[in-house]
C-alpha cells in the first residue's frame, strides 16, 4: 500500500493512496492508484478538484526495459477519460 501528496505551485496538496498489485523486479510494477484525503481515504474521481473526468481508480503499468546500457521506463495510466488533460 502507499499514500502520497502533491503540492501544487499554488500550494494545494492532492493525495493519492493505492496498492501495489505486482511487482517483477528490474521489469513490471503494477498498481492501483486513487485519489485520497491525508488520511488514505479513497475520494471518488467525480469529487476531485482536478480538471478533466476522473475515474475512482486508475490502474498504473510502469516497466522497465534496458536500452543500450541504459534504462527506459513506460508508465500507462488507464482509464483516463478525458483525452485533453495537460497532465
Amino acid at each position: 500500500k502507499f499514500l502520497y501528496s502533491m503540492r501544487s505551485a499554488k500550494g494545494e496538496m492532492y493525495w493519492n493512496s493505492g496498492v501495489y498489485t505486482e511487482i517483477v523486479p528490474m521489469q513490471k510494477i503494477r498498481l492501483l492508484m486513487s485519489f485520497a484525503d491525508e488520511n488514505g481515504t479513497m475520494v471518488p474521481g467525480k469529487d476531485v478538484a482536478v480538471p478533466g473526468v476522473w475515474p475512482d481508480t486508475i490502474e498504473v503499468k510502469i516497466e522497465f526495459k534496458e536500452l543500450e546500457g541504459k534504462t527506459e521506463l513506460s508508465i500507462t495510466e488507464v482509464p483516463i477519460l478525458d483525452k485533453n488533460l495537460n497532465i
